[in-house]
């Protein structure tokens, strides 16, 4: 059982949550997605369902783990996959995921669901089950998002839930939401914004996804995309690190300022996608699928 809760991790005891509640401040809650045959939860049962249920009731949270180890082992880093969208390239993740060798690491970098309110479709599911399934063969990461900040998964197999995560010692892995200060995060604005959408597909404007049609904004997204990565760079200067990886703005990018790199690897509801690569001999930044339709882009994989 995993859980989220503003006041630290592991369980809420019960008289910290009267304490909450009596500040004013919002008892926590856990929304928890089910996976097929995991039983019942707070009384629903069936396939794919949310709960809101108290934390007291669940098992305590794995710590938010921050670094990898040093291995042999290249990782493989992708974000932003949206399951649940339906502008999600589900076959072609699929097939990335079929490409990741045998002992590579994989790290997730956020938005790995798009909505935690909605009930995920079959085929969409699937790739949820897979991924824990993955996790029982190989270390798979999941870098909390914007989006998925809430979720937590019952029966989530091996997969580590962190809010960042170190390859080695010269790579950081952050979502990228840490440094947007200039989207607004209320719901509000984000119904408005959704609904706005929706009405210029009913006029017969293509239907993308809303990530996408922020793009039609042309001077305000590139200050967003710049704003993310000057502070990203600024993160990864004053923490040390040679690389800084992000997902959020849906926005490839790799540059490279003052000896430090910027990767932002898109993601999966336009195509091409890209994937960072750390290994060895350095840090690759490839699109999916690469021009030889390989992960790897044809360097060897571990053994």
């Amino acid at each position: 059982m995993l859980q989220r809760w503003p006041y630290g991790t592991g369980p809420v005891p019960r008289d910290s949550r009267e304490a909450a509640a009596r500040d004013g401040a919002a008892v926590p809650r856990v929304v928890r997605l089910l996976l097929p045959d995991s039983g019942s939860l707070c009384g629903l049962s069936g396939l794919w369902r949310y709960s809101t249920c108290l934390a007291n009731d669940l098992n305590p949270r794995p710590p938010r783990l921050s670094k990898g180890p040093v291995s042999a082992a290249d990782t493989y880093i992708v974000s932003d996959v949206h399951l649940g969208n339906r502008h999600c390239h589900l076959e072609q993740f699929g097939q990335f995921l079929d490409d990741l060798p045998a002992e590579a690491c994989l790290v997730l970098n956020g938005d790995i669901i798009d909505e935690p309110d909605d009930p995920l479709p079959e085929a969409d599911a699937q790739i949820l089950r897979r991924l824990v399934a993955e996790s029982k063969k190989r270390q798979v990461v999941w870098v909390y998002g914007n989006h998925d900040e809430e979720v937590a998964i019952d029966d989530a197999g091996e997969i580590q839930f962190v809010e960042r995560w170190i390859v080695g010692e010269r790579v950081l892995v952050m979502h990228g939401d840490e440094h947007d200060d200039l989207m607004p995060r209320h719901d509000l604005f984000k119904r408005l914004f959704k609904k706005l959408h929706r009405f210029r597909i009913r006029l017969g404007f293509a239907d993308v996804h809303v990530a996408d049609y922020a793009k039609k904004w042309g001077f305000l997204y590139r200050v967003l995309t710049k704003h993310v990565a000057t502070k990203a760079l600024r993160t990864a200067t004053t923490e040390g690190y040679d690389v800084i990886t992000c997902g959020h703005t849906h926005a490839p990018i790799d540059m490279t300022v003052e000896g430090r790199r910027y990767l932002n690897t898109g993601c999966w509801t336009e195509t091409p996608a890209f994937v960072v690569i750390v290994h060895e001999e350095g840090v690759d930044y490839r699109p999916f699928p690469s021009t030889n339709g390989d992960v790897t882009g044809g360097r060897e994989a571990p053994r």
